[in-house]
């Protein structure tokens, strides 16, 4: 199965675990790219991971570290 290439405004905040006025802010600063298609918005699956991956790693703590 294909993957899409656009994303739903709704479907867009749900893959990333946000509301309107984060997302909405996202678009105005461009890390995510919006497209019009007709009246509706519309991401870019692109921009979507390359966001998620610009996000920072937690890293994981070590044993030692979580004994202390």
């Amino acid at each position: 199965m294909t993957e899409p290439l656009l994303y739903r405004a709704d479907d867009a905040k749900a893959a990333l675990g946000i509301g309107n006025t984060k997302f909405y802010e996202l678009i105005q600063i461009g890390a995510i790219e919006a497209r019009k298609l007709g009246s509706r918005t519309m991401i870019t699956a692109e921009s979507l991971k390359r966001y998620a991956e610009s996000l920072p790693r937690i890293e994981p703590r070590r044993a030692d570290a979580q004994a202390a």
